[in-house]
Formats: structure tokens, C-alpha cells, sequence
């Protein structure tokens, strides 16, 4: 299962009290989401009001549960996918080694990529003006 941010604000209009709000989103999340498990909710000082944290075990499932949310009045989301620390260590270190191996077969690099003019030449375009005329 992957990990969701779910960032919500809450609409002008939001019927009834905070506590009536999460109740019925988590009974309309259960019964119209049921591939997802809010493992948390946070209220928010700044931009948004409040963070979900959920899990579902594709993107399809994590854009559901935020129609829900919006559904029930929240008046805009964002949702983020998130990855744990550890994992992002092992994917960080696995690209730095892929990354080298490319680097170092692509070394010296072919001389078709290298410019045609060198670098104190301007191209043939400068000087050309780009100011429609007054007629």
C-alpha cells in the first residue's frame, strides 16, 4: 500500500460542527473507499485546515478518497504521494549508482554533441529584431 497526504480547507460553507464533519467523512470514506485506511488526521495552522494521511494501493484509490473529502465539505485538497525516509535513502543510493554507471559510459563525450561555433562566436540570429514595426 502507498502513502497519501490528503492537504484539505475547508469551504465557507461547512455544515454543522467539526466533529459531525469527521464522523460522517470517515463512514462516507469506509463505505465509498473501502481500499483506503486513514492512518491520521491532523488539524493545520497555515494554507490548509487539515492533513489526512492515508494509504490506498493505487492512485485511482488516493483521488477517491479525495472526491470524499471534498464531498462532504471540504472546499479544495491536494493530494500528495509520500514516501518513507528509509526507502527514499535506498532509492537515493541505487540513482547515485545508476547515475555514475551512465555518466562513466558515456565519458568522454561524443564530439557530435559538442556545439558547432564555438563560444565566443554569436549565432547568425543575433542582431535580428524581434519589435513588431508601427505602421
Amino acid at each position: 500500500m502507498a502513502t497519501y497526504l490528503i492537504a484539505c480547507k475547508f469551504a465557507p460553507h461547512t455544515p454543522g460542527s467539526l466533529a459531525t464533519l469527521e464522523r460522517k467523512t470517515r463512514a462516507k470514506l469506509k463505505s465509498l473507499c473501502p481500499n483506503v485506511e486513514v492512518k491520521a488526521r491532523y488539524a493545520l495552522l497555515g494554507p490548509y485546515d487539515t492533513l489526512y494521511i492515508v494509504e490506498a494501493p493505487e492512485n485511482h484509490h488516493a483521488l477517491e478518497a479525495a472526491m470524499v473529502l471534498r464531498s462532504v465539505g471540504h472546499a479544495s485538497t491536494e493530494i500528495w504521494p509520500a514516501v518513507e525516509s528509509n526507502m527514499f535513502d535506498t532509492l537515493s543510493t541505487t540513482f547515485t549508482r545508476r547515475s555514475q554507471q551512465f555518466e562513466e559510459a558515456f565519458d568522454p563525450v561524443d564530439e557530435s554533441l559538442e556545439e558547432s561555433f564555438p563560444a565566443s562566436d554569436a549565432p547568425s540570429w543575433i542582431g535580428g529584431s524581434v519589435t513588431p514595426s508601427e505602421e
